[in-house]
């Protein structure tokens, strides 16, 4: 990969090996921010890293597009980097609202039992029917009935055939020990 990155223009490769440089340096010694900025309304952490990776992204398709072909494999590969961590951060964001859902209805269930039962099944239909018994018996009678339950079937070639039995089926008792024919 750095084969790769080290080919090109000499902008280009100061440009990516201080942004390698940085990066490692981030992730060995952590960086210490004197001002937190505040986030957005609703967004943890993990949703903000996926919508800063989701701007690396397309950060990174502008610069293939204006790159020489022997950058573009490289630009693909950190590219695909970009896209497992996305994928990554997505999973544990997905399993994280769903055990905060199931969590809510654990709780919602163990304070009023039957009135969580009650929304979960909906409320009793009152509704009238439009059709007479009839028509509903008429109906259920043409769309489940079968014209030819009264032919045999005959024979099916696909079903397999068996073979003879070579010995007399036992019918004794059960008993210990093997039987020996």
């Amino acid at each position: 990969m750095m084969e790769n990155i080290l080919v090109g223009k000499a902008d280009n490769k100061l440009h990516t090996m201080s942004e390698i440089i940085y990066t490692f340096g981030k992730e060995r010694f952590c960086i210490e921010q004197g001002i937190q900025s505040k986030r957005k309304d609703g967004e943890n952490r993990r949703l903000q890293k996926i919508s800063r990776l989701r701007g690396d992204l397309s950060r990174l398709k502008a610069n293939y597009r204006c790159a020489e072909e022997s950058e573009k494999q490289a630009l693909t590969e950190l590219r695909d980097h970009k896209r497992k961590k996305i994928l990554k951060l997505r999973r544990a964001q997905n399993l994280r609202r769903k055990r905060h859902e199931r969590q809510r209805k654990r709780a919602q269930f163990t304070k009023n039992p039957f009135q969580f039962v009650k929304r979960l099944l909906g409320e009793k239909k009152t509704d009238e029917l439009y059709c007479t018994k009839e028509e509903a018996d008429k109906y259920i009678k043409e769309m489940h009935n079968d014209s030819n339950r009264l032919e045999e079937l005959g024979e099916c070639e696909k079903l397999l055939t068996s073979q003879e039995q070579e010995g007399e089926f036992d019918c004794a008792e059960p008993r210990r020990g093997f039987h020996k024919t």
